[in-house]
């Protein structure tokens, strides 16, 4: 689900909508410029805050925290979006592989050349604040001005922006 584009899979359509909830599977979530309150579900998440005061909520499984944006939710770039996400969400591949070919790092993955290396985030001004979950957390902030809490396991990668 992307609130900048009003997109939602296999829906006509969304608009109008500030705070989302993931269902019981795997689920991308991406907020608007407004802030947005974005929790993910039982699998394996990504929640892009974008713009605004953003509180993202890991859910029960892997989840990637953005609380800012990345240069494909901006366009945005939907077969960037899902390539990263069919490899967050690989079951073959450990957590430290998955962060590896995220980063462009680890020889190739279902993401192709779409990476979440520095290069590929925007940072804005808003304070977010990522919680993550019992379960292995990636979380992407900007250094002094957005904040982690909850959750915290060992084996967490952060990257700041």
């Amino acid at each position: 689900m992307d609130l900048a584009v009003n997109y939602a899979d296999r829906t006509g359509g969304v608009s109008h909508i500030q705070n989302v909830i993931g269902g019981n599977g795997n689920n991308l979530l991406v907020g608007d410029d407004n802030p947005n309150v974005l929790t993910g579900g039982l699998g394996r998440n990504i929640l892009i805050g974008r713009g605004g005061a953003d509180l993202l909520t890991g859910g029960a499984g892997d989840n990637i925290l953005i609380g800012d944006s990345t240069i494909y939710d901006l366009d945005p770039n939907l077969t960037a979006l899902k390539a990263i996400f069919a490899e967050w969400n690989r079951t073959d591949a450990t957590y430290q592989k998955r962060v590896s070919d995220l980063l462009g790092t680890g020889g190739g993955g279902l993401n192709g050349a779409f990476t979440l290396a520095k290069s590929s985030l925007i940072s804005d001004v808003s304070q977010d604040v990522l919680v993550g979950s019992s379960a292995l957390d990636w979380f992407f902030i900007t250094n002094k001005q957005d904040s982690v809490s909850g959750g915290a396991t060992p084996g967490d990668h952060t990257t700041i922006v």
